[in-house]
């Protein structure tokens, strides 16, 4: 259990700028997991990456990793690491397996209860597979993550009602402007993220949804949902001359709406260009802020306006924190079970093997027949399980009533010289 660790960076702890130069787009993942493996000490790991976090979760061995795999994938990053410390946090053990379930529970999202990140969280495990870089112990650690999930879910209130990202950014749209009836709303940008945030609009009574986006035809496709127009890349400056707000949530590693651009389309306005970038590299230039007339809303102002409108959805927060916690023990000694399955084994072998040279031994002094061997070898064994049990049962006592197991388990190796 101590071997497994977190380390990350998070909405919480860091401001956007330093969360985008952390991010690891889907097209880097094969090659930073490839790069902290090898880091001496780690043997599996996993690498969650969102808007709103990274996370190296893994499995380490020999001596504390502090914090190494952070260290090194700032280094991937060409990224100052002492500079940055402070915003980075390191469990372990039992408070990184709590983390996880947390954060694939959504938990410890910017808000609380949406389930986006549970999808998240799967793409990231089935990218350690893909890459071979997640193992028994992280394999382990997954599947009790989805089945706390399942109980977080199904069991308490946490998700009733659940918003997302895409939800919020409609919701300071509408603070804005008072009312989106009869707004005219572009998307760039035709993803996951754009399709639910379309549907809110179209719910708030927005006038039209244009779709810009790279692939074209895919923003034929959703524009025709939405009743609105289709534009291509090219089409940028037209797009954003027709508008009252944009939604911006492509994935591209560079900004894609340049300043020089925007400042030409607001020198012809008479009214105000809002722009939200739920994009995490950011899709607006930052020198895009200083334009009269025209107001950026990133992901950071997205998670100011959260802090002050979700203290309902934490209504049912401790409940499912009592299941997490509950989570995370029962994982634990499931873990500890497993790890002792093989001194156990030793065991077994071991005295089995005694047992069968010492009723051979009699069964000769004695000129026994052969089935009388048996009997005396049979008996033993049963007296060898009685013991054997006897040690499991007294285990798993100590390991329920979170007892000194350890100490258990070292006397037990040292009995049995195993």
């Amino acid at each position: 259990m101590e071997r497994i660790c977190v380390e990350g960076i998070n909405h919480r702890t860091s401001e956007l700028i330093l969360r985008e130069k952390l991010y690891v787009p889907a097209n880097m993942l094969a090659e930073t997991l490839s790069g902290l493996l090898k880091t001496r000490g780690i043997d599996e790991c996993m690498i969650l990456s969102t808007c709103n976090r990274t996370d190296i979760y893994y499995v380490y061995s020999g001596k504390d990793m502090g914090t190494a795999a952070m260290e090194a994938l700032c280094g991937m990053k060409n990224i100052d690491f002492k500079k940055h410390a402070a915003a980075f946090y390191l469990f372990r053990g039992s408070r990184a397996v709590e983390h996880v379930f947390k954060v694939a529970s959504s938990l410890d999202s910017m808000v609380i209860g949406e389930n986006e990140v549970t999808g998240q969280f799967k793409d990231a495990f089935v990218a350690a597979l893909e890459n071979k870089s997640a193992g028994r112990v992280l394999y382990a650690l997954f599947n009790a993550a989805m089945a706390a999930e399942k109980r977080v879910r199904n069991s308490t209130d946490i998700s009733k009602g659940a918003v997302s990202v895409s939800h919020i950014a409609v919701e300071l749209a509408a603070g804005i402007f008072g009312t989106l009836k009869g707004k005219r709303v572009l998307l760039i940008g035709a993803g996951r993220m754009a399709q639910m945030a379309a549907e809110h609009f179209r719910k708030k009574g927005a006038g039209s949804i244009d779709v810009l986006n790279k692939t074209y035809e895919k923003a034929v496709d959703m524009s025709k949902e939405f009743k609105g127009a289709a534009y291509g890349f090219g089409s940028l400056k037209q797009a954003m001359e027709n508008t009252d707000i944009v939604l911006a949530s492509t994935g591209s590693v560079k900004p894609v709406i340049k300043t020089k651009l925007i400042r030409g389309i607001a020198a012809k306005r008479n009214t105000p260009l809002h722009i939200i970038d739920i994009a995490v590299p950011r899709d607006t230039e930052a020198g895009i802020k200083n334009i009269k007339g025209v107001f950026v809303h990133d992901m950071d102002d997205l998670n100011k306006h959260v802090e002050k409108n979700m203290a309902a959805r934490k209504s049912g927060y401790k409940a499912a924190e009592a299941v997490i916690k509950h989570a995370t023990g029962k994982f634990e000694k499931m873990l500890i079970m497993k790890d002792l399955a093989p001194v156990m084994q030793g065991i077994k072998e071991k005295i089995y093997g005694i047992v069968v040279e010492e009723s051979l031994k009699t069964a000769r002094e004695n000129k026994l027949p052969l089935s009388a061997a048996r009997l005396v070898e049979k008996n033993a064994v049963a007296v060898v399980d009685r013991i054997i049990s006897t040690h499991m049962n007294e285990l798993k006592k100590r390991i329920d009533a979170g007892g000194d197991y350890e100490s258990f388990i070292k006397l037990i190796k040292e009995e049995f010289k195993i």
